[in-house]
């Protein structure tokens, strides 16, 4: 019987699987091992891909980079709705940075520095 989060879940666990633990060790052993061999080859494929689309994107962030230079060059062709989209853009960017500063940080108002001036781990 399918729990409540496999449910309400089913495509998420279709897509990372339903996995069963075993009394036998060998049987445990050898799923982890199967497991990880598909993880590390997926990543083999990832850096591999990566590796193979480098000059496209290289391409593509040139051609962009043109493109930004050229509206740059001629600021009285530009128009109000690319003037817009770029200072959403612009913004959007500057509170995911701040956002990712606060998750870094641990805290919504400055760093946690402790009694002494600095955090203390034991």
């Amino acid at each position: 019987m399918a729990t409540a989060f496999q449910r309400a879940f089913s495509q998420t666990m279709a897509r990372i699987g339903n996995p069963q633990v075993s009394d036998k060790f060998a049987v445990n052993q050898q799923a982890i091992q199967t497991t990880s061999h598909e993880f590390f080859a997926a990543g083999a494929r990832l850096v591999y891909l990566n590796l193979a689309t480098f000059r496209q994107r290289l391409s593509a962030a040139s051609a962009e980079l043109g493109t930004f230079t050229n509206s740059l060059k001629n600021l009285s062709t530009v128009s109000a709705a690319q003037a817009g989209s770029v200072a959403v853009i612009g913004v959007e960017s500057y509170f995911l940075f701040n956002v990712g500063e606060i998750f870094g940080r641990g805290s919504l108002i400055g760093y946690d520095v402790g009694p002494n001036g600095f955090t203390e781990k034991h």
